[in-house]
């Protein structure tokens, strides 16, 4: 368990996969992935970080794809680093669980076929399994939800809002 000022939280990284357009050019499905972090954090953001310094050593940079290369992106990223991550990753297994839901966008009311719908969807669905099987197996109080960047204000406003209402 993680204290952060004294408080037992519940450390919870949110990311999707998948695109949020409905029509033919879209993926099929939309996956939205927890990495919850139920053991103490900080010795995984201490390993992570060490892999982005020998990464950033070894290589340069995390992919040749990034313009400002300072974060990993595991789609943009080399071979090696992504091996490197998840060696990571790996190595703190015990103190890690995943949750994702996927959606089959088709399924998708007409009305409801808009990006801020889909991620209301993806993040009630994937929150309620999550807090539902983690909050109440230990005395979590706090939860601490991070995100990737969220370039749509729509977006940001409808997953935040989601997020809230959990």
């Amino acid at each position: 368990m993680t204290l952060i000022n004294g408080r037992n939280t519940l450390l919870v990284y949110l990311d999707e996969a998948g695109d949020t357009h409905f029509g033919n050019s879209g993926t099929k499905y939309f996956f939205y992935t927890g990495l919850v972090l139920t053991g103490d954090g900080f010795p995984l953001h201490k390993a992570l970080l060490e892999c982005r310094y020998a990464t950033l050593a070894t290589q340069g940079r995390f992919s040749n794809s990034h313009e400002s290369n300072d974060y990993f992106h595991a789609t943009e990223d080399s071979l090696e680093t992504r091996e490197n991550v998840f060696r990571a990753l790996k190595a703190h297994s015990d103190d890690v669980r995943v949750y994702a839901t996927v959606l089959e966008k088709k399924a998708f009311a007409l009305d409801h076929q808009t990006p801020e719908k889909l991620f209301e969807a993806a993040a009630k669905n994937l929150l309620s399994e999550l807090v539902n099987a983690e909050v109440h197996k230990a005395s979590y109080e706090h939860i601490s939800v991070m995100l990737d960047s969220i370039p749509v204000q729509k977006k940001r406003k409808s997953i935040i809002g989601t997020l809230k209402r959990r």
